[in-house]
């Protein structure tokens, strides 16, 4: 199944490229995202870390504090590209520790509303 995603992939790219039009390019696109989904379905991968499966608590902490530092940092250094690249970098990784800090504390302090959050995961 991978091999025939993969050669539809190519094929639309063909078309794509032969007849300029853009929903070739859509199924081309399409068919090699399917394609490498369905390897990464086929190979036997390790279990990801337990705060790597708490999307939904890192997407719906996320934006707060993102744009909180962004402003701050904003107002203090004033659009310097430095600041902004660097905040950029390593926003995830503050996030992300962030997301732990909040599970930690969720599971031992509110259960309930933890998992109201993350859907009993």
């Amino acid at each position: 199944m991978t091999v025939f995603l993969f050669i539809s992939a190519l094929l639309w790219q063909f078309v794509a490229l032969r007849t300029g039009n853009d929903l070739p390019l859509v199924f081309c696109r399409m068919s090699g995202a399917a394609s490498l989904w369905w390897l990464c379905s086929c190979i036997s991968l390790p279990r990801p870390p337990e705060l790597v499966r708490e999307t939904f608590l890192i997407y719906a902490l996320h934006f707060a504090p993102v744009r909180l530092i962004t402003k701050l940092a904003d107002s203090i250094w004033h659009g310097s590209t430095a600041v902004s690249l660097t905040l950029y970098l390593l926003m995830p990784g503050f996030i992300v520790l962030l997301a732990f800090v909040v599970q930690l504390i969720g599971k031992k302090y509110v259960p309930f509303l933890y998992r109201c959050f993350t859907g009993g995961r």
